[in-house]
């Protein structure tokens, strides 16, 4: 009887193990399986192979730092360098894509204004000490009280802030440091190197920010300024395939790193 009934467990043990190599084998080309099984270890994904592309996707982003483009056809990403990439309904052009991305990033044109210009932030008394060491021959002709304003956006998608004495007007004269906010939120800055004629003088090269609080300051205020763009709606161009006339689709921009992504699949208003 126990003889009989483990050849018989054996038995069943076998052809279950038969079956499940048996569905891996055939169905191991299916997408969601496939994908699976990879996943748990059990196939090995083939060398070069990628997954069909999936025509209504219309995902497209820009580099702030490079100023290029590229688009998401549902399973790579792919460097836009064609003049135009037609969809079901639409037809996007290159160049007009690009220019809006940067004017809309850097605030140009229609962008103009949409960050508050010149903004000024009031520093700490004790700031100008933790950037600059008393020993300095010039010290003591910077200011003692010192604030920040966040100015631009310059080519590379750097954010400029520069330090400026609380009792200038506005965010014009002299400056007493400059620091550039890169798109990977790394900062540096440009010293004062000394004083000609009542003038600072910066250094050429921006090196790293050493001091933890200073980094910290500056990086917010820099953050908080560079996106707040990011409350208004892109505005996209393209060309209306079923007529063939030029239109506008606004969206909202999604930052990642240094790219800004939209989605021309969702139009928004309000952000």
């Amino acid at each position: 009887m126990n003889k009989k009934g483990n050849i018989t467990t054996t038995q069943i043990i076998f052809m279950a193990v038969f079956v499940v190599v048996l569905v891996i084998v055939l169905y191991s080309s299916s997408g969601a399986i496939s994908n699976y099984l990879e996943k748990i270890g059990i196939l090995t994904p083939t060398p070069n192979m990628t997954q069909p592309a999936t025509q209504e996707t219309q995902i497209f982003r820009f580099n702030i730092q490079t100023n290029k483009v590229q688009y998401y056809d549902g399973a790579n990403v792919i460097n836009f360098q064609s003049d135009a990439i037609e969809f079901k309904d639409k037809k996007i052009n290159y160049q007009p894509l690009k220019d809006a991305f940067y004017n809309y990033y850097h605030g140009i044109n229609e962008y103009k204004g949409i960050r508050k210009l010149n903004e000024r932030t009031n520093l700490s008394n004790d700031f100008k000490d933790k950037v600059y060491n008393k020993n300095l021959d010039f010290y003591y002709e910077i200011p003692i009280l010192l604030d920040t304003c966040a100015i631009m956006v310059n080519t590379n998608g750097d954010t400029i802030v520069k330090l400026i004495s609380r009792m200038t007007e506005g965010c014009t004269g002299k400056v007493y440091g400059e620091f550039a906010l890169d798109a990977n939120n790394n900062l540096k800055m440009k010293y004062v190197e000394g004083f000609s004629n009542d003038i600072p003088i910066l250094k050429k090269t921006a090196v790293n920010v050493e001091n933890t609080e200073v980094k910290q300051i500056i990086s917010g205020i820099a953050i908080k300024w560079r996106d707040s763009v990011f409350k208004n709606p892109i505005n996209l161009p393209y060309t209306n395939l079923p007529d063939n006339k030029p239109a506008a689709m606004k969206t909202c921009v999604d930052k990642r790193d240094n790219y800004l992504i939209v989605d021309f699949n969702k139009p928004k208003e309000t952000c």
